[in-house]
């Protein structure tokens, strides 16, 4: 006899989501950015992925979703700025990852993780450490503020004439100061998503090899 094939079903692989770890978020400016997400697995097969995700705290929605494509282990999907509007924690728990809305894996482990909305630049750093006096012509010269929470960065300026060797970025820099070196301020500003903060500063003065001191 002929069989004439009139259909077929479809058949639902759901994703592998046995090793799946949320493995960061950055902290958005609220209403102004959104979060990328970032998703570590060893499990889950390369391709293109539905997310559903809850967020609670600050800025709680439900079962919203969010496309994501996944290749060599990791993945990243966004929360649009629209959603985090609020600044202050925000939990992420996302849970269904799915190949399409009909065929999806439900999480119940390693799928949280909280970051924070910000609503303003970074306060001003605290002392900055180091010398009050350095040589001309010297090397080595050592300045750090403690870190802070909530920053990406750090940005640096060292007086007339000195170069800032390397830190710039972090929360400790090491300079020198040249033949031509100026007495003057160091200065640090934190930089967060939403800008740059207010820059503290400390005085600094030169002094020849036998002491006498340049202000």
């Amino acid at each position: 006899k002929n069989f004439k094939l009139t259909g077929a079903s479809s058949i639902c692989n759901s994703p592998n989501t046995s090793n799946f770890s949320i493995a960061g978020i950055n902290n958005p400016c609220a209403g102004v950015d959104s979060a990328l997400v970032n998703i570590s697995s060893s499990s889950l097969s390369s391709g293109n992925y539905i997310i559903t995700y809850n967020l609670a705290g600050s800025n709680s929605y439900s079962n919203l979703t969010a496309n994501m494509s996944f290749a060599s282990g990791t993945g990243s999907f966004k929360i649009p700025s629209s959603k985090l509007t609020i600044g202050g924690l925000t939990q992420l728990q996302i849970t269904r990852v799915g190949n399409s809305p009909s065929c999806f894996t439900t999480l119940s482990a390693n799928n949280t993780f909280q970051f924070t909305v910000l609503t303003g630049p970074p306060p001003t750093p605290g002392l900055i450490s180091g010398q009050d006096s350095v040589c001309l012509n010297s090397s080595g010269n050592t300045y750090q503020i403690a870190a802070m929470t909530n920053v990406t960065g750090y940005t640096w300026s060292v007086p007339a004439g000195w170069t800032l060797n390397s830190g710039n970025g972090t929360n400790s820099i090491s300079s020198s100061a040249g033949s031509a070196a100026q007495p003057g301020n160091i200065t640090v500003a934190a930089i967060n998503a939403c800008g740059t903060g207010s820059a503290n500063m400390k005085y600094v003065i030169l002094k020849t090899k036998i002491g006498r001191a340049h202000v």
